[in-house]
């Protein structure tokens, strides 16, 4: 966030791209750089991009460079011609492609999915915010390796059986929102 104070240069923070299996790695992946209209504006074409599933800007300099119209712009541009892939990702880069810094990795994990529980609990003293990308998510019930990380954050953690461990032959639901077996198991304890 320093960076952000009386700096010219940047406008928002955020985690730079990470490369997965050799994609990813630069600006031109995510744009359409065959596009004229591209190609004006990005002027290094290996340039790395961010992630912006999370980013901090300063909502003065926001308003201050039009960034919400400079959006707006893009976004109706692009239902003309298919000037990026992946939703919001495109016009936040286009507008913040040469005024953004990173903040480090820690701030946007997005790395968990291919550790074991072990790796995943060693690796989580220095996260800060996990961004649970692709179908694999922990609320899901298709992650065990990220129950220890995530559930303890779940403010309803106790409702679902794979947060409970200790109590699991409490909680067999079918699913992790099986509520009417939750309910049903409760029930016959107390009666």
């Amino acid at each position: 966030i320093n960076y952000l104070i009386n700096n010219d240069k940047f406008l928002m923070g955020a985690v730079a791209s990470k490369p997965t299996d050799g994609r990813f790695t630069h600006v031109c992946f995510l744009l359409n750089c065959d596009e004229p209209l591209i190609r004006s504006i990005i002027k290094r074409p290996e340039a790395k991009f961010f992630n912006a599933g999370v980013f901090v800007s300063d909502l003065s300099l926001w308003r201050q460079y039009n960034i919400t119209q400079q959006l707006e712009y893009w976004l109706n541009i692009n239902r003309e011609k298919k000037l990026w892939r992946w939703g919001s990702q495109g016009p936040l880069v286009l507008v913040f492609h040469d005024k953004w810094f990173n903040v480090g990795s820690e701030w946007n994990e997005r790395g968990t999915r291919k550790r074991n529980t072990k790796e995943i609990e060693e690796f989580a003293k220095s996260v800060k915010i996990y961004h649970f990308t692709s179908a694999i998510k922990p609320w899901n019930n298709n992650a065990e390796n990220l129950w220890s990380i995530w559930c303890k954050y779940f403010p309803k953690n106790d409702l679902l059986w794979f947060c409970n461990l200790n109590n699991i032959e409490l909680l067999l639901p079918s699913s992790p929102y099986d509520y009417k077996a939750l309910i049903q198991s409760l029930t016959n304890q107390i009666i």
